[in-house]
């Protein structure tokens, strides 16, 4: 799925590694010589403590864990974009602390790299998508996938929450992309956890559109993990969480595809002794204390899952869940009324460290990385248990920092130090597969810049101007100094941008002749369009204009008007401008003159009889179209559909080519009009999910050809 990752001379790590037999090799971020490499975690404030206490007195992970939410920009402080409404916690603005440890990317990546001796350390990121504490509505995921839900909106529209959501995962990946480390983003991480009510269908729909970020942005250095829970107990059968039943197949159930997934992922909080130690005080009334399967059992299925994918897998989080590494304790961790003593502090290692360091042995073909999360859990709010306690609100973790046993902390240290494991200063890398080479990687002696989209875009839309696509000077635009004047927004980039009066966004300012900038587009619905373009200027009229090209075609010449200042803005107007639809098109605004500012190009289709390209065909009247299928309405617009069966649904969908979104009823037919192309084939799925029996009906996936013989009443 991905391209060939160039590395560049901030990583002098870096390089394709050695692939194991079981894994391809094309495998994205694969440790060197079939290492298994050493992350820590999980927070700011628990890595400087151990940063501080520790330091280089034990070996230092190769890399670090953190994580990130995206919130609304009221919730805290932060330095998210005027037009955004949603920041990235933890890189937009200062450090976040919910309780549950402080995050500060800059801070941690700062730190490690230095105990690294320059050495850029390995990040992995767990992407939190859950709206668990809003009802469980999947609104983040529904929004990323793009449902066109009536909450979450349309992707046309920039203020809609899709528009949003879409809007901070790109700044996100871009600010990966930029630093350039090696990057693991568990992307929903712990997707099947009972806590997370993720949407089985939702979840697959809104990873797979990330996934597809990463490539489209060029971010070579960031691969996908789907990180699954390994807990042992069933869950609500509504949300599909049924592991113990038969996990291979539950799994294979909430797999994105393997053009989606780089890694597979699991948590390992319990081992083979897991009923002595965490699962220790059962209680049938209890039925949560009671596990369905054994750990070792889902942890076992995931490598194997992983093996029959050629994916590498990777302990995403683990920590010996219970154990009070401090006091030499341990209790169950669904209450602390039966806490006990460790005999001595190797006991407590036996107990936990033994069987972990033992399985990733006995699976290294397969695993290539382990996260370990060094953290005092009873200091933090969210975690903390008292002692005695008959339940835990989010269960009882206790204190799993290594420094707090010296001995721990001794034999730890003594184990990563073998040869198996690539800690600070291994080589880690191995950029995205999908071209050129056939995997064999670039040797690192060049990097030169991708053009790729800096957000994602379509027409039918506005185009803010300040949304150009990245890849620098000669490639994504061409300006005429090395300054951004205006330093207001990307103020790496030349392009010169300043805060707009005209809405909360930035302007194009600065401008002069020859200047241009490009804009790849996900998608462009054929049709004829109103072209708005948003001008200001105080000087007067002629010889100033603004030009709009796509694919290097032209779209429109707009004189520029004198509106008496350089923030009074005007709209000028190109009516009726036929454009052809098609996907990854490339916008160009070109400057001549100058000495004008530009807020944005906006594409309004026209009301007509049919649209799209060339006259309307007038399709057959009265066919039967059946139950299920693809339906005309004009040659470039098909509509997939399914008979209502009176059903009192939550979500219905109708998918191509496992593209779902929100269908709408129609005399009868849930339908969904896309763009299409006659003769052509595709995939339709439909589903209907309902808390209500029947429950979930799905038809297909069913091959259709587009043809005008069949119309919808």
């Amino acid at each position: 799925m991905h391209k060939i990752l160039k590395t560049v001379a901030v990583l002098p790590a870096l390089y394709w590694g050695a692939a194991s037999a079981a894994i391809d090799s094309g495998a994205v971020n694969l440790p060197a010589d079939d290492k298994v490499l050493y992350i820590l975690g999980q927070d700011t404030s628990t890595l400087r403590d151990y940063k501080n206490q520790v330091g280089t007195s034990a070996p230092v992970p190769g890399g670090v864990t953190l994580y990130s939410s995206l919130l609304p920009v009221e919730v805290n402080a932060n330095s998210a974009p005027a037009d955004a409404s949603l920041y990235v916690s933890g890189i937009e603005g200062p450090p976040v602390d919910n309780s549950n440890g402080e995050v500060d990317f800059a801070e941690t990546l700062a730190d490690y790299d230095q105990l690294a001796g320059g050495d850029s350390v390995a990040l992995a990121v767990g992407l939190y998508l859950s709206d668990e504490w809003a009802d469980c509505g999947n609104q983040p995921l529904r929004a990323i996938a793009g449902t066109g839900d009536s909450d979450v909106g349309s992707a046309s529209d920039p203020q809609s929450l899709t528009s949003q959501y879409r809007y901070a995962i790109d700044r996100m990946l871009n600010y990966f992309k930029n630093d350039g480390r090696p990057v693991y983003l568990r992307i929903g991480y712990e997707f099947d956890g009972p806590w997370n009510c993720y949407n089985q269908d939702f979840y697959k729909q809104a990873y797979r559109w990330i996934a597809d970020r990463i490539d489209t942005l060029g971010a070579n250095n960031v691969a996908t993990v789907w990180q699954a829970a390994t807990y042992p107990d069933n869950g609500d059968s509504a949300y599909d969480f049924d592991a113990g039943n038969n996990p291979y197949q539950h799994y294979s159930d909430w797999y994105p595809g393997d053009d989606a997934v780089d890694w597979v992922g699991l948590s390992f909080f319990a081992g083979s002794e897991y009923l002595a130690y965490q699962w220790s005080c059962q209680d049938g009334s209890k039925p949560w204390t009671v596990p369905d399967i054994s750990p070792r059992a889902l942890q076992d299925t995931l490598v194997q899952f992983a093996s029959d994918r050629g994916k590498p897998a990777m302990i995403a989080e683990s920590a010996p869940q219970g154990f009070d590494m401090a006091a030499k304790t341990y209790s169950c961790t669904a209450s602390r009324t039966n806490t006990q003593s460790f005999a001595s502090s190797q006991a407590m290692w036996d107990a936990y460290f033994v069987d972990y360091f033992n399985w990733i042995e006995q699976n290294a073909d397969q695993v290539r990385a382990f996260a370990y999360i060094n953290t005092d859990w009873q200091s933090q709010g969210r975690w903390y248990c008292a002692p005695g306690a008959s339940a835990c609100a989010s269960g009882y973790w206790g204190v799993t920092s290594l420094q707090a046993d010296t001995v721990v902390l001794n034999n730890f240290a003594a184990e990563v130090s073998g040869s198996l494991y690539a800690t600070a200063g291994s080589a880690v890398g191995g950029g995205h597969t999908g071209g050129g080479d056939g995997g064999s990687g670039d040797d690192g002696s060049t990097n030169d810049p991708e053009q790729s989209a800096y957000t994602s875009q379509s027409i039918p839309g506005r185009i803010e101007v300040e949304a150009f696509d990245s890849g620098g000077q000669g490639v994504a635009y061409s300006d005429t100094d090395a300054t951004n004047n205006g330093g207001a927004l990307r103020p790496n980039e030349a392009v010169d941008l300043q805060a707009t009066s005209d809405d909360a966004g930035q302007n194009l300012g600065w401008t002069e002749d020859g200047e241009w900038l490009e804009y790849t587009l996900d998608s462009v619905v054929a049709d004829t369009y109103d072209i708005d373009v948003r001008l200001a200027t105080p000087n007067t009229a002629g010889n100033r204009a603004l030009t709009l090209s796509l694919d290097g075609d032209p779209l429109a010449t707009v004189d520029v008007p004198q509106t008496g200042d350089w923030q009074n803005w005007q709209t000028v107007t190109v009516p009726a401008v036929s454009i052809t639809g098609g996907a990854d098109r490339v916008l160009r605004l070109g400057i001549i003159g100058g000495s004008f500012n530009v807020n944005w190009v906006e594409f309004t289709p026209v009301a007509n009889d049919g649209g799209g390209d060339g006259e309307p065909i007038d399709p057959p009247a009265g066919n039967d179209c059946g139950d299920f299928g693809i339906a005309y309405q004009d040659d470039t617009t098909m509509v997939l559909y399914h008979a209502d069966e009176g059903w009192s649904a939550d979500w219905k969908y109708l998918c191509l080519d496992s593209d779902c979104r929100s269908a709408t009823l129609n005399n009868g037919y849930y339908t969904r009009a896309v763009s299409g192309q006659l003769g052509q084939s595709y995939s339709v799925e439909f589903k209907v999910q309902q808390t209500a029996a029947p429950g979930q009906f799905i038809a297909g996936p069913q091959t259709f050809t587009f043809n005008n013989a069949c119309t919808l009443p």
